[in-house]
């Protein structure tokens, strides 16, 4: 096994920021529609979406700073071309992950919202 502390970085740091992205939009999220009602599934489902994304962007670009040339080698691929594969990666896992971040955040933020509203 080997590795150094970048390794760590990128396995650790975007796992944390999900929650802190996803905490952080639905806190601004929920000042910008303060006045709006029924605002819930955009401001659950894009707070949820927002943080899965940041998570594979995190990933991706923590592999493509800090590994990129070895990367690239490992896969056998020319390192000029790894933007374009890592973008690949985005649109084809990292957006329908994203989707399904905004419906499961909805389908849970919704009921905890209450459970929390009913024990004030």
């Amino acid at each position: 096994m080997n590795g150094n502390i970048w390794s760590l970085l990128i396995c650790f740091v975007p796992r944390i920021l999900i929650g802190v992205v996803t905490g952080l939009c639905l806190s601004l999220l929920n000042k910008l529609f303060a006045n709006r009602k029924n605002m819930n599934a955009l401001i659950y489902g894009a707070s949820g979406f927002l943080g899965s994304l940041a998570n594979t962007i995190f990933v991706l670009g923590g592999i493509y700073l800090f590994f990129g040339k070895q990367y690239a080698s490992a896969i056998e691929t020319q390192y000029t071309l790894l933007l374009g594969l890592f973008g690949t990666i985005i649109l084809t896992s990292g957006i329908p992950e994203a989707i399904l971040g905004a419906v499961f955040s909805f389908a849970v933020g919704i009921p905890v919202k209450k459970i929390i509203e009913k024990q004030r």
